[in-house]
């Protein structure tokens, strides 16, 4: 392994070079370990017959080894004692000692080394047994290289707390022990919402028994400690944070439960790689400190629903937009206030109620209130992007699958799998098959007596460039057309209208189009005989399964 006599660049430090007065002292740190804390049946499995029967035969007698150490392998010696902390003093003891440390050294997986040194502290004689933590590679000796520390690390991993895993980084391919220089961690600080983002909260999963905003905000503290030198409260704290060290320690202790842990510690990790490396896109530091006293009136909030023709039920619904219109700026409930049960059920019914349209206006609402605090160059809301996921293991769902494809991708204003939106599970561009017949692709929508009405008016107000001027042209409401809309788009799980905004008229998508060509190229009555066939032939295949069942 030692080719290049300055610096070594094989084996376990292939990707970080170290110099070759470092790779010696690692080499006789980890062969002293081995020396002193690694029994002899251990060596059968670590070296070649010929070099294990030099060993042992040629010590002076005392100890014991196996009976059976290895299906072939014959012992014509009697083993011996072993030496302990004291230099070899025999060059069979320490070929066996380097032996095993290049062995360990030599793999360029740092998680292999890790394994490798895990069975030395595994096997520690019972009179040097001493808790193995982080600080005790400090006992192998002096000028070690940090790649023999992430070897080390990644060998206690398994022992230690989930919350010193995440901060040592054990789950990546090189873990290390934090700096002690606090700067890092406050200015990570201004770059997470005390709120975990939307998106990634709804990826990496939920915990039966706490509500989603609980799991947000311990999620924000996790990623803060992750590689540092914080704990949970000065996390809370920096983050303003609404939860607390106790429900922070109960969550991750819920988490490392399953399966699924390192694969959800890694991806904390790598998010806090990608902000560590990047300016800030919105300082929420700063956001959480604005005064959102003025944000949306009374009198913005009923002016934003007489242009989107919202339903008349939002008009009473003024703080509950407001509430989720400042979460959304700030990523975080310290601004907001108090959460009254009545103020939860206003929230409960603008998630159920709130148009795309009222949405996209509360989005120029708050760019119109960031530029007033003097805030340029941000937008009103951000989410890390989820590609930081690929290859793990992860609960969660994919929220690219479950979100409205609005322009600033609105995942919040408390839109949560609650909403009527959410539950539609429609995408932004389908890659649902384009080989059905036109009957066959209108059928899923057929649900009701009044379903061929509503395509028929669908295919009549996407001709006008807003519903509200389909509404003045064929006499029917624009908040119905609206419901018809958002209906047809739970019911057949596709994106089938770009709303309209102040700037820009409303369009079909591709889905759309194709609904639109269906329903001018069939009539009523021959999707209604397609629906009864397929429920005919479904309620004969019940009948045939319910006989089957009875007769067994």
């Amino acid at each position: 392994m030692i080719e290049n006599p300055t610096v070594i660049t094989a084996g376990a430090y292939t990707h970080r070079p170290q110099p070759a007065r470092q790779v010696l002292m690692d080499i006789r740190a980890v062969a002293q370990r081995v020396l002193t804390d690694l029994p002899d049946e251990y060596l059968l499995e670590l070296l070649p017959d010929d070099l294990v029967t030099v060993y042992l035969t040629s010590k002076p007698s005392g100890s014991s080894v196996p009976h059976h150490p290895r299906p072939g392998f014959l012992l014509p010696g009697e083993p011996a004692r072993r030496p302990g902390f004291m230099a070899p003093t025999r060059a069979t003891s320490t070929a066996v000692a380097v032996t095993i440390a290049l062995h360990i050294l030599n793999d360029p997986d740092v998680q292999t080394g890790g394994s490798l040194i895990r069975t030395i502290h595994q096997a520690r004689r019972p009179h040097l047994a001493q808790p193995v933590i982080a600080s005790s590679i400090e006992d192998w000796g002096r000028e070690l290289s940090p790649v023999l520390e992430a070897i080390h690390l990644a060998s206690i991993a398994p022992a230690l707390r989930p919350s010193l895993q995440l901060r040592y980084r054990t789950a990546t391919g090189f873990p290390r022990r934090p700096g002690t220089d606090p700067y890092p961690a406050r200015e990570r600080a201004r770059k997470i919402p005390a709120i975990c983002w939307p998106s990634w909260t709804a990826r990496l999963g939920t915990l039966d028994g706490y509500p989603a905003d609980t799991l947000a905000s311990a999620l924000s503290v996790l990623l803060l400690t992750a590689g540092q030198e914080v704990t949970y409260k000065n996390a809370i704290e920096m983050l303003g944070s609404p939860t607390d060290p106790l429900t922070v320690s109960r969550v991750t202790r819920r988490l490392a439960r399953q399966q699924s842990w390192n694969d959800f510690s890694l991806a904390l990790t790598r998010l806090a790689d990608h902000l560590d490396d990047r300016p800030a896109v919105i300082d929420y530091e700063r956001r959480r400190t604005l005064n959102y006293e003025h944000l949306l009136p009374s009198h913005r909030w009923q002016a934003i629903l007489a242009q989107t023709a919202a339903p008349e039920d939002l008009s009473r619904l003024t703080e509950a937009a407001r509430h989720g219109l400042i979460r959304r700026i700030s990523g975080t409930q310290q601004a907001l206030p108090t959460c009254t049960v009545q103020l939860r059920s206003q929230q409960a019914q603008f998630r159920r109620l709130a148009p795309p349209e009222t949405l996209v206006m509360l989005e120029r609402e708050a760019e119109e209130f960031l530029a007033g605090q003097g805030i340029k160059g941000e937008p009103v809301a951000w989410s890390p992007p989820l590609h930081l996921l690929d290859g793990l293991r992860i609960t969660g769902t994919d929220s690219a699958s479950r979100t409205i494809p609005l322009p600033h991708a609105l995942d919040t204003y408390g839109l949560s799998s609650d909403s009527e939106q959410y539950r539609s599970g429609f995408t932004p561009e389908s890659t649902g098959s384009t080989d059905l017949s036109p009957a066959e692709a209108l059928a899923p929508a057929m649900t009701s007596r009044y379903a061929w009405l509503r395509l028929e008016r669908f295919a009549a107000a996407t001709a006008y460039p807003s519903m509200m001027q389909a509404a003045g042209e064929t006499g029917v409401p624009a908040r119905q057309l609206s419901d018809h809309a958002l209906r047809l788009e739970r019911e057949l799980g596709r994106r089938l209208l770009i709303r309209a905004t102040p700037k820009t008229p409303q369009r079909l998508t591709p889905d759309g189009e194709r609904l639109v060509a269906a329903i001018r190229a069939v009539s009523a009555e021959e999707v209604t005989r397609l629906v009864r066939r397929k429920r005919r032939a479904a309620s004969e295949t019940d009948d045939e399964a319910t006989v089957q069942s009875d007769g067994s």
